[in-house]
């Protein structure tokens, strides 16, 4: 009997390592259909088996299916809790469903379990990555490399994250070693390209897009990418022309739509403008941006853009921005409102010596680029930005106390400066984006003591109180300025027009004000 059972077990165990081995023949080949049906087939008889129920999750998660692809490496997990590759395919399919914290636990418990596991570390690369976390998601790909080299792809993906990260450099230090050695590595090229253009190099930016496209046509990043690099090179039918054919191969290609609809626009198109971003829409109804445009160019106003509309435009030129704004656009607001603070110090006999200042709040500080101006002024300045990049920028630049990434309105009635005084509030090119300045004007009164002073710029309109312009941004005009001065306690001291900026070659017209709280 005990020979007979033996035999039986045996023959049982060959049969089940026979049809493992023809399963796993499919899936190397890439027959996931009848692998899976192979796997269903061994799970029939042996269905609490976790080496087949981590191999039909694989299979079922390459098909497409990440949510069975769960049920089977969970179940997998209910049985061998401490089994790596279980965990790593489960966080996988997680991270396809967008449940990117659960998706990182199970990483990280794989690589407790197994520390050179290297897919779950290039895994927790990209979970890093997607999750905002680049500075961390540099390490993880680092130590991927490290157990293996010559893999490309990690490489690639350790430049985006060094991009995103805002080492621009770097990152296109890492893209141009690995074309070093791999010449036609696609995803390379296309991002190449973006981190050049995000630098202003266009020309070089330009031979990296085409190449890209050249290489791999059907893929819509890629032309998107050539899009963009046209777009910042002035070449607005071109730009079009590219984020069509991205369209053409992913209809639901969101930031071609939106860009599509921002270079028709730039054409003095708007109803192309218009279908563009309904069509934006109906592809992405929680784009940040998409209804504040389409409400720009049909004419309606809001009381100010969506905070992730404001904190993506600056997160995207955070890298370069002053080189963009200066160099390119002629933006002057700083030195405007050093001018007209210059002129009142005067009118008053005092002198930068004096330090006429205790503490100032700049605004939507950016890069430093106000506070540069204003430095010789003032014993210490706060920064303040909603956009996270711009908030890093600011604290390298080392001008500033403390850089606050929070909303201007919560900072001065809820967040971190409700409690805080400031003889000298300055706000340069930061109410472009916000239309209704009652909230801001009210707020900062309680802030400043009397004899505070606030010097901001606007774009300057000529008729009603506040308009959103085609543009997507704000103008105010004189006369609603000076009524909400007046009822929050402030007196105007002066007001200066001057050009904000270039756009498309066209001077935009705007107004410096210095008020006085009493």
């Amino acid at each position: 009997m005990a020979e007979s059972q033996g035999g039986s077990g045996s023959k049982s165990e060959a049969a089940l390592a026979d049809g493992v081995r023809r399963a796993l023949a499919h899936h190397r080949a890439g027959r996931l259909a009848e692998a899976y049906a192979h796997y269903q087939r061994l799970l029939s008889t042996h269905p609490s088996h976790p080496d087949l129920l981590n191999l039909a999750g694989a299979a079922v998660l390459q098909m497409g299916d990440p949510a069975l692809a769960g049920r089977h490496l969970k179940g997998a997990l209910a049985v061998r809790p401490d089994f790596p590759d279980a965990h790593a395919n489960l966080a996988a399919a997680l991270q396809a469903t967008g449940a990117h914290d659960e998706a990182r636990g199970h990483l990280e418990r794989c690589l407790e379990l197994k520390p050179d596991h290297l897919a779950a570390w290039r895994n927790l690369g990209n979970n890093l990555r997607l999750s905002g976390r680049p500075a961390e998601a540099c390490a993880a790909y680092r130590r991927a490399l490290e157990l293996a080299p010559a893999d490309h792809d990690t490489r690639c993906y350790l430049g985006d994250a060094l991009h995103a990260a805002g080492e621009v450099e770097a990152a296109i230090e890492t893209y141009r070693s690995l074309l070093a050695e791999v010449p036609d590595h696609s995803r390379a090229l296309g991002h190449l390209a973006a981190a050049l253009q995000q630098q202003g190099r266009l020309d070089d930016a330009l031979t990296f897009a085409r190449q890209a496209v050249a290489r791999d046509p059907a893929d819509p990043l890629f032309q998107y990418n050539l899009g963009c690099v046209l777009q910042s090179a002035g070449r607005p039918e071109e730009a079009c022309g590219c984020y069509e054919a991205a369209l053409k191969l992913d209809p639901a290609y969101a930031k071609a739509w939106f860009n599509l609809g921002m270079m028709r626009q730039a054409q003095g198109d708007d109803a192309a403008a218009a279908a563009a971003y309904r069509r934006l829409i109906e592809v992405a109804p929680n784009h940040p941006s998409a209804a504040h445009m389409l409400d720009a160019v049909e004419g309606r106003t809001t009381a100010i853009a969506p905070a992730q509309h404001i904190r993506e435009i600056f997160d995207r030129y955070a890298e370069g921005f002053e080189e963009h704004l200066v160099d390119k656009l002629g933006y002057s607001a700083p030195e405007a409102l050093r001018a007209i603070l210059d002129a009142h110090l005067q009118s008053e006999g005092k002198t930068i010596e004096d330090k006429p200042f205790r503490r100032a709040l700049d605004m939507g500080c950016g890069t430093g680029l106000v506070a540069r101006q204003v430095q010789d002024l003032v014993e210490a300045i706060d920064g303040l930005d909603i956009a996270p990049r711009m908030a890093t920028a600011a604290r390298r630049s080392g001008l500033y106390e403390e850089v606050f990434e929070e909303d201007v309105a919560f900072f001065l009635t809820e967040g971190s400066g409700h409690e805080r005084d400031y003889d000298l509030a300055l706000s340069a090119d930061v109410f472009i984006y916000i239309g209704d300045l009652e909230p801001i004007f009210a707020a900062l009164a309680k802030r400043m003591p009397g004899g505070g002073l606030f010097a901001f710029s606007v774009e300057d309109l000529d008729e009603g109180d506040f308009k959103l312009l085609p543009t997507g941004r704000y103008a105010q005009n004189r006369a609603y300025i000076e009524r909400l001065a007046v009822a929050q306690g402030f007196a105007v001291l002066s007001r200066d027009n001057f050009t904000l900026r270039q756009e498309w070659n066209q001077p935009i017209a705007g107004r410096a004000y210095l008020l006085r709280h009493s």
